[in-house]
Formats: structure tokens, C-alpha cells, sequence
């Protein structure tokens, strides 16, 4: 990784932190910068403002949350999801730091209208745009529309299974449920 992409990436990181330590509202460019040991001039050159981070540190962590999944080029759509299913219900509990912050943007977009408005400009990259989505359209070529509702339950996945424990219980609903969704034209 070239220098530029390490400072980048430890501006990003430094948001992450100190929006988990002090809430998306308390985030300041100056706390970033000093947690990331970084300059204003740095900041400003790879963003354009906070706004500009906090995307960009929410997007990281919606990678970061699906890095380790890959679909396999020799099972169906429906068994790839079931596999997506189960390594979703996994990452509420390993990957509990990366869900946390997003769902902590989420929230937040309920009290503020401009996190609202940076959040629906990111919902190509966030919906159509992910390292899962490209492989599940590559290999399937799946519909917009589909894909839509695939987000919406995954969302769905993440909060139940955050609450419920019977991890059987919630992967017999999500195949189900994609299997539902991928019946439709």
C-alpha cells in the first residue's frame, strides 16, 4: 500500500474510532486529526469535508464487514445466499465493532437531515456497489429491484440476529426468504 493510501486509510480508521468512542454527532476534523496523528493539510486533501470522511469511513466499514465472504462459482444463487445468510448471522458477533458503527450512521440519519442526505447519496456504493453485491450480479445477474430487497433483508438479518440466539431459527427464515426473492422475475 502506497503512503498516500496509508494516511488515507488512517484518517478513516481514526474517524472510525472516535465516532465509536464519542458518537457520529461529537466528531470533529480536529479529533480525527489528532487520533490519526495526521495534518489539516492531509485531511483536505483526501476529503473534502467531514461529511466526506464519515462516508467514506462508513463504506470502509461495510467492506471491512464483508471482506471475508466470496461467493462460490459452483453452487446455485440460492446456496449462495444460504452460505451469505449464515456468514451475516457469524459477523453479529465477530464482526460486531464494524456493524456497530454502521448502525450507528443508521440511526443517526433518523435525527439528522444532512446525514440523511449523505447517506442516500451513498446508496449505490452501499446497495449496488459492495464487494458481495458484484459478485452475486456477476455470477447471477441479478435485478436492481432484487437487489434492493436483498438489502432490506440483510438489514433485517443483522438486527434479528443480534437479538435472538437460536442461530438455526434465524437461517431457516433468511433461506426462506431469499428463496422467495430469487422466485421473482
Amino acid at each position: 500500500m502506497k503512503k498516500s493510501q496509508r494516511t488515507k486509510q488512517r484518517l478513516v480508521e481514526a474517524a472510525i474510532r472516535v465516532i465509536m468512542r464519542e458518537g457520529i454527532e461529537h466528531v470533529s476534523v480536529n479529533q480525527v486529526i489528532e487520533e490519526a496523528g495526521s495534518s489539516k493539510g492531509s485531511f483536505y486533501y483526501y476529503f473534502k469535508d467531514l461529511d466526506a470522511l464519515l462516508q467514506a469511513a462508513f463504506l470502509y466499514n461495510l467492506e471491512r464487514s464483508l471482506q471475508d465472504f466470496s461467493i462460490e462459482a459452483d453452487k446455485s444463487m440460492q446456496e449462495n445466499l444460504r452460505l451469505f445468510g449464515q456468514y451475516l448471522i457469524d459477523s453479529a458477533t465477530d464482526k460486531r465493532s464494524e456493524l456497530a458503527m454502521m448502525f450507528l450512521w443508521i440511526s443517526k440519519c433518523y435525527q439528522d437531515d444532512g446525514l440523511r442526505a449523505s447517506f442516500a447519496k451513498m446508496q449505490s456504493s452501499i446497495v449496488d456497489h459492495n464487494s458481495v453485491t458484484e459478485q452475486f450480479v456477476r455470477q447471477y445477474e441479478l435485478s436492481a429491484e432484487k437487489l434492493l430487497m436483498l438489502d432490506m433483508a440483510v438489514l433485517g438479518l443483522l438486527v434479528h440476529a443480534m437479538m435472538l440466539e437460536d442461530r438455526e431459527q434465524l437461517l431457516s427464515v433468511w433461506v426462506r426468504l431469499s428463496e422467495a426473492i430469487c422466485q421473482l422475475p
